[in-house]
């Protein structure tokens, strides 16, 4: 099992583990003041609108915003945080993923950071070696006239342009009709 070294981005650390060739482990954590910074966010906005009888729209205390939507904005504020790890470790270790990432072992408790492994497949390193005496054959490519007769009849066709007459219709005209 590879493993790469830590990498810290705004206060989000990830570490990239390989059990596997095709197989990846990013081990991200994500410091306690980014989730309340992201949850802060979301819980301004959320009082800038919400409205309850009593209060204006926009005015309702922050303490009866947060009892009602608290749970709600929390899961939000860390879904918003799981993308911006992943993208963060894609970017910072040139990770080549192949699907979507699988969430793992979340850990969020009321105090200390969010942690969490996101597992993905990659694409695996090859690294070329030995092949100056493969042998190499070239295939003969024919191409027989009336392949390139029906080509360039189907191109011809694709791009003929459709003139208006004043005659009577013969075999092979295109006709517009309103019945």
């Amino acid at each position: 099992m590879a493993e790469n070294p830590t990498s810290e981005t705004e206060g989000m650390s990830t570490t990239i583990t390989h059990p596997e060739p095709w197989l990846c482990v990013v081990k991200a954590e994500v410091a306690r003041e980014v989730f309340d910074k992201e949850y802060a966010q979301r819980l301004k906005k959320a009082v800038r609108g919400h409205q309850k009888p009593g209060f204006r729209k926009g005015k309702t205390p922050r303490a009866v915003v947060e009892r009602e939507m608290g749970d709600m904005l929390r899961a939000e504020a860390v879904e918003a945080l799981i993308p911006r790890a992943w993208m963060a470790a894609v970017m910072k270790h040139r990770l080549a993923p192949l699907t979507d990432p699988a969430l793992e072992n979340f850990k969020f408790e009321d105090e200390g950071p969010l942690s969490f492994d996101l597992k993905v497949e990659i694409r695996p390193e090859i690294k070329a070696e030995d092949f100056d005496g493969l042998p190499v054959r070239k295939r003969e490519v024919e191409v027989a006239d009336k392949d390139v007769d029906d080509v360039v009849e189907r191109l011809r066709e694709s791009r003929a342009e459709f003139q208006q007459v004043d005659r009577t219709a013969v075999v092979d005209d295109r006709l517009t009709l309103d019945l």
